[in-house]
């Protein structure tokens, strides 16, 4: 993450073998997931001791998912087993596309809950880095 909180673009894209291989067997729990124009996808980043990191999943079915976690890359295993939020149990595709921190722990876990609160439409602001739709979705509760 950028330090005005914009996600970092990755080079390369979300390693899907990786994870597969990640995922105890299950080569077929994660597809690449087509992302809408102005979405991609980012890297997970290393822990970093005492600290967490709020993420952003773009699911299959068009939602966002939010959660925070020490270690993205293990929290996103979790995920694709099925062991996960039900949220991303039934959606075993999905991509990370945003990730903010590291941050304490007590931060990230008041980060995630306000940023479960948002509308769709200020959440994809968050996420294109949009600083001035998200003052307008600010002001209009949207």
């Amino acid at each position: 993450m950028t330090g005005d909180g914009a996600a970092i673009p990755s080079s390369p894209p979300f390693d899907a073998l990786r994870i597969a291989s990640l995922a105890h067997g299950r080569p077929n729990c994660f597809m690449i997931l087509e992302l809408p124009d102005g979405l991609t996808s980012v890297e997970c980043p290393e822990p970093v001791e005492g600290l967490s990191w709020v993420f952003i999943l773009f699911c299959a079915n068009g939602t966002f998912y939010i959660g925070q976690s020490h270690d993205v890359e293990k929290r996103l295993v979790r995920h694709y087993n099925g062991s996960g939020a039900r949220h991303t149990q039934q959606l075993k595709n999905f991509q990370l596309v945003y990730i903010e921190g590291p941050i304490f722990s007590d931060a990230a876990v008041r980060r995630e809950r306000q940023l479960k609160g948002w509308s769709h439409a200020k959440k994809l602001a968050l996420i294109l880095g949009d600083k001035e739709k998200l003052k307008e979705l600010s002001r209009t509760k949207d």
